[in-house]
């Protein structure tokens, strides 16, 4: 062997590496040669991990009330319906406190007076239901509004008789009773005077709000405006032309925020008054959103005739009256099949459609004077007249009165913003120019 061989020798089975990379492949080197090593032993920190492990929880869920079958069927079901009673007594007492957090009204408070709307004294009387209905009456002096409204407000049933003088008092059927909203007394019907100024407001216990306004084409009211001195130099010459004004202005308002308008009447037909009603209805402003989009809202319209004669209930003169005012209504934007008078025969069998035709919202009363006689002949009595009166208007179709939901407090906001567009509106400039 050569010294060649012997050095060679030296370094038989040794692996080189290179200066730059001998660190990196060192390492590499180690780790596989730790992965063939079959008898290594645990590190300190796995055992430590193993001992620590906890063994796996097993939640064992409580075990269900099982019904009781010993118990028939009959008990089962008793105990169904108390739960479910329990819960329809729970909704219906969290819906009395609601309507409960509004302070109740003792008789009618003022709306609207002199031009100006009462906001502020009418916020502690409503509540945030959108459940409600608001019903105003429309009419000439002493045609029955007031009393009609009386009627309407309570459950309690006021009779009215008529006078030694002539003048309607209402005495109520118990003692202590009171009117919630003011009558005419002797002394207005002698002096030809009207009790209601404005509009008056109530709301009842089933949220229902009641709009009285007053007489329109009402002397008695042209002469409180010319004593008041209340003229228009702009606008008006005479307070009788701002008088007529102001009724519009206050039918057009009722329009705007009324789901139900009672149009009421003392006999038959009075042109002057529909003709009246007709030209509010035209000068109607039309109220719009932020978006100039325009909502034409019309009320349902019932005719109620208040002093209606016996021969009125019969089927020729009933079918003559509704097509008098099916006819002049022809053109007219109001809601006149409703369902509200007494043509549908639910009252009156004999007045049905088939013997007077289609029904439209025609309601009569009979004359207080006639009321014993009206008994006598078969006819219904006053008290179940009014109680059909009441369940017909609150059974009514409610359509939206705005673009948006109101609620009670937010009408009260809405009539703020309907008068105001109302006493702004240029088409009552318009038509008393061309006043006589």
């Amino acid at each position: 062997m050569s010294d060649r061989d012997v050095e060679r020798g030296k370094f038989y089975g040794k692996k080189k590496f290179n200066a730059h990379r001998s660190d990196r492949d060192q390492k590499q080197f180690g780790r596989n040669r730790t992965l063939f090593k079959t008898d290594k032993e645990p590190k300190p920190d796995d055992a430590d991990a193993k001992n620590k492990m906890k063994h796996p929880q097993i939640l064992i869920k409580a075990r269900e009330k099982i019904e009781d079958h010993s118990l028939s069927p009959k008990h089962v079901k008793e105990k169904e319906e108390a739960t479910s009673s329990k819960e329809v007594l729970a909704t219906t007492e969290s819906n009395v406190q609601l309507f409960h957090t509004a302070k109740q009204m003792h008789k009618a408070i003022k709306l609207l007076d002199d031009g100006i709307l009462y906001y502020d004294s009418l916020q502690d009387y409503t509540n945030d239901t959108s459940d409600f209905l608001v019903i105003g009456v429309i009419g000439t002096q002493g045609v029955g509004k007031s009393t009609v409204m009386n009627m309407l407000a309570t459950e309690k049933f006021h009779t009215v008789n008529k006078s030694q003088n002539g003048c309607s008092e209402a005495k109520a059927s118990e003692k202590g009773q009171h009117c919630i909203f003011k009558l005419e007394t002797a002394d207005d019907y002698e002096n030809c005077s009207h009790t209601t100024n404005g509009i008056d407001m109530y709301i009842t216990e089933n949220r229902t709000i009641l709009l009285d306004c007053q007489p329109f084409l009402s002397s008695s009211v042209m002469d409180e405006l010319a004593h008041n001195d209340l003229k228009r130099s702009n606008l008006l010459s005479t307070a009788e032309h701002f008088g007529e004004l102001q009724g519009l202005q206050h039918i057009a308002f009722l329009m705007s925020v009324c789901h139900i308008i009672i149009f009421t009447q003392d006999f038959f037909i009075d042109p002057n008054s529909v003709r009246f009603l007709l030209t509010a209805e035209m000068l109607k402003p039309t109220m719009t959103n932020n978006e100039e989009e325009f909502l034409e809202q019309c009320p349902h319209l019932l005719i109620l005739h208040t002093k209606a004669p016996l021969e009125d209930f019969t089927q020729a003169r009933f079918k003559q009256i509704q097509h008098t005012y099916r006819n002049i209504f022809k053109s007219s934007k109001f809601l006149l099949e409703s369902s509200l008078g007494l043509g549908t025969g639910k009252i009156i069998p004999t007045l049905n459609e088939e013997k007077c035709g289609a029904a439209i919202n025609l309601f009569l009363l009979p004359d207080f004077d006639s009321y014993e006689e009206s008994i006598c002949h078969g006819y219904p009595p006053l008290e179940q007249l009014v109680k059909t009166l009441r369940r017909n208007l609150s059974c009514v179709t409610k359509f939206p009165l705005s673009h948006v939901p109101l609620t009670e407090k937010t009408w009260l906001s809405y009539c703020t913003k309907v008068w105001d567009h109302v006493k702004k509106s240029s088409f009552y400039v318009e038509y008393a120019k061309v006043l006589p």
